[in-house]
C-alpha cells in the first residue's frame, strides 16, 4: 500500500509522514531528503543555485552518480540520508542546501532520476507513505490514498523560522516568509512536475492544528479508507 502526502513547505507533511509511519509501522520517504542530498552533492562539487547548468553540462554522469547517497529510515532513528558514507542528515536541512534542493526540482533530469530512485525504494516495502511535492501527482498517481497538506503562509513562515533555529540559523519572520513564498514560487511555476493537489486528494489545512491533532485526521482516514476496502 502506498500513501502520498504532498505539499508545500512547512506545512507538517515531513512531520505528519513520519509520525503515521511510526505509530503503524509503515516505511516513511521523505523525498525531500533526496533532493537535499543531491543538493549537498553539488555543493561539494563546488556548484551553487546559480551554477547548476554548469554542473549539468560539465560533470553530468558523476552528479547522477548515485551509489554514493542512501537514503535510511526506522522507527527509532527516523530519516537519514548519507552521502559518501558520512550521516549529512543534520547539514542538509539548512537554508542554503533548501535553496539548491528548489532549484534542482526545476530540473526535469532531476526529478525523472529521483522519481525512479523513490519507485525503486517503495518497492522494497509492503506499506509506504512518501511524502513530497509530487509524490501522489507524479511520482505515485496510482497511489491507494492521496493527501495533500497545507497551512497559511504566516503559520509555515513561523514553523520555519523555529525549524532553522534549532540549526543556529536565527532568521526573522519576515526572512523565514521571503524564503517560504520564493519557494512556493519555484515549486507552482516550474515546468516539469508543478506543485498542486493530487487527483482524488485529501485537503488537510494545519493552520490551526496541533501535530497530533493532524496526525490524528490522517490516521482517521487511513484507517477508515482500509476499513473500507478491507
Amino acid at each position: 500500500m502506498i500513501i502520498t502526502l504532498d505539499g508545500p513547505t512547512a506545512s507538517g507533511k515531513s512531520t505528519i509522514a513520519q509520525r503515521v509511519a511510526q505509530k503503524k509501522n509503515y516505511f516513511c520517504l521523505c523525498t525531500g531528503f533526496l533532493y537535499r542530498g543531491l543538493a549537498y552533492k553539488a555543493r561539494v562539487m563546488g556548484y551553487n543555485e546559480r551554477t547548476l547548468d554548469q554542473m549539468l553540462r560539465e560533470r553530468y554522469e558523476e552528479f547522477f552518480d548515485l551509489t554514493n547517497m542512501l537514503y535510511h529510515y526506522d522507527r527509532e532513528s527516523g530519516v537519514l540520508i548519507f552521502v559518501d558514507g558520512q550521516d549529512v542528515t543534520a547539514a542538509v536541512d539548512v537554508p542554503d542546501i533548501g535553496i539548491i534542493a528548489s532549484v534542482l526540482g526545476t530540473y526535469q533530469s532531476v526529478r525523472s532520476v529521483l522519481g525512479m530512485m523513490q519507485h525503486a525504494i517503495a518497492g522494497s516495502w509492503d506499506n509506504v507513505i512518501v511524502d513530497g511535492r509530487d509524490a501522489g501527482s507524479v511520482v505515485f498517481p496510482l497511489a491507494d490514498y492521496k493527501f495533500f497538506i497545507t497551512a497559511a503562509i504566516t503559520v509555515r513562515a513561523e514553523r520555519w523560522q523555529k525549524k532553522q533555529a534549532k540549526y543556529g540559523v536565527i532568521l526573522s519572520v519576515g526572512e523565514s516568509e521571503k524564503l517560504v513564498v520564493a519557494r512556493d514560487v519555484r515549486d507552482a511555476d516550474r515546468s516539469c512536475d508543478p506543485l498542486l493537489i493530487p487527483d482524488g486528494a485529501y485537503v488537510l489545512d494545519t493552520s490551526a492544528m496541533t501535530i497530533d491533532d493532524a496526525v490524528a485526521w490522517v490516521e482517521e482516514k487511513i484507517d477508515h479508507c482500509v476499513g473500507d476496502n478491507g
